[in-house]
């Protein structure tokens, strides 16, 4: 006589392989999004210090440019510090090139009073100086310094930036 067993075939998937596939899920899902998260992060804030920069190098080019290319300068006195700069013009002895700092703006007024803001409203200017070295080589110099900030209503850490920016420019020809 024969015996026969039964064999049941086993086509489907026991519980602790299914947690186990569904931990892992879950894990690789977390990771990828935690990821994804810091690299929206990192964008946002490398687009936030190249707006910053980008305004403060452009303003503080076209400050020594001014300063290069003016003819004296009236004030600040050697020697002296002041947040506003005044230049004589290239182009008269009465034509004034006044550099400020106006509702956390970098602002230029020519002597026609036409005035232009040389940073946008994204950034907050603040500590804006300018000191008359004196003169090197019968040539005026001025050190420029400010500070730039970004700063996000919401708080999120992202978004703040800050960065001190100093340079020096002597005028050509004087």
């Amino acid at each position: 006589m024969k015996k026969e067993f039964n064999k049941k075939i086993n086509t489907g998937f026991t519980l602790i392989e299914i947690l186990l596939y569904v931990s892992l899920f879950v894990i690789i899902v977390l990771g990828s999004v935690a990821f994804i998260h810091t690299m929206i992060e990192t964008n946002i804030k490398t687009k936030t210090i190249l707006e910053a920069e980008n305004q403060a190098d452009r303003a503080m080019s076209i400050i020594t440019q001014q300063i290069r290319n003016s003819r004296s300068v009236i004030s600040p006195n050697n020697q002296t510090i002041s947040d506003t700069l005044v230049l004589e013009g290239q182009e008269s002895a009465t034509s004034t090139i006044i550099f400020s700092n106006i509702d956390n703006s970098i602002v230029i007024e020519e002597e026609t009073g036409a005035t232009t803001t040389l940073t946008s409203n994204k950034i907050i200017i603040s500590d804006l100086n300018f000191k008359n070295l004196g003169n090197t080589n019968n040539k005026a110099s001025i050190k420029i310094s400010f500070k730039v900030k970004t700063q996000d209503p919401n708080e999120r850490q992202e978004y703040n930036y800050e960065k001190t920016y100093e340079r020096t420019a002597s005028i050509r020809n004087e």
